[in-house]
């Protein structure tokens, strides 16, 4: 069983499909970029999954078994081992691995250029967002839960599986770093780069300096002032 979601964001404005020439049912590739409705959110991960199996089957891969697993989050984690599922392995543990699961915010150089103060409004927010999920957890669950629609038992659970980074300790050498010297971040996509290219689903390894660039911590530390 492979375990995805079909609903992604919807068609509308089409000015805000600017990548894909206002049409985001336009699948639109510039340069290792590709734009369209679901490209990531998330029919783009399902067609990966299918890739995946498709591969297993061209290979002559045999399974004892049936394959039948599925990734996926609460509540509907916590309903399938009520009904007999079993986790065999979580984000948490592949954290202690050294291969995090980021929940990260990107923007585009030439936004964040022209619209600097949005980019310090917008991590202003997310910082205090995050203060008041640690300092207010059972506040906290109730919003989610009225949020998402659901009991307050869930949206508690779902809160014990999320671990929430303060601001200042994300610039430190396990997550980001430094502007002077960039943290663990920049290993992590190295080496996340390096399996992509072994799958043959990035054409090549791009030098480590890349994706240090690709990182800005600045943003952030002129924020933590």
């Amino acid at each position: 069983m492979l375990n995805d979601h079909l609903d992604t964001y919807p068609a509308v404005e089409a000015e805000r499909w600017d990548k894909c020439d206002g049409d985001p049912f336009k699948a639109t590739r510039r340069g290792d970029w590709l734009y369209g409705r679901g490209t990531s959110d998330t029919q783009g991960n399902l067609a990966a999954s299918l890739l995946a199996v498709q591969a297993l089957t061209e290979e002559g891969v045999k399974l004892n078994g049936d394959l039948d697993a599925a990734w996926f989050w609460e509540p509907n984690l916590n309903k399938t081992v009520k009904n007999g599922g079993h986790i065999f392995m979580t984000s948490g543990v592949m954290a202690s691995r050294g291969y995090p699961t980021w929940d990260v915010g990107v923007v585009m150089n030439e936004f964040a250029k022209k619209h600097s103060e949005y980019v310090k409004k917008f991590l202003k927010a997310e910082c205090a967002g995050i203060d008041f999920w640690l300092k207010n957890p059972g506040k906290t669950a109730k919003i989610i839960a009225k949020e998402l629609e659901l009991s307050l038992t869930d949206a508690t659970r779902m809160m014990k599986g999320t671990e929430m980074v303060p601001c200042k300790e994300q610039l430190t050498a396990k997550y980001m770093g430094s502007s002077r010297r960039k943290g663990q971040f920049v290993d992590t996509l190295v080496s996340t780069a390096k399996f992509l290219v072994e799958q043959e689903r990035l054409p090549k390894l791009l030098p480590r300096s890349r994706f240090s660039d690709f990182i800005k911590p600045h943003y952030l530390e002129e924020v933590m002032k």
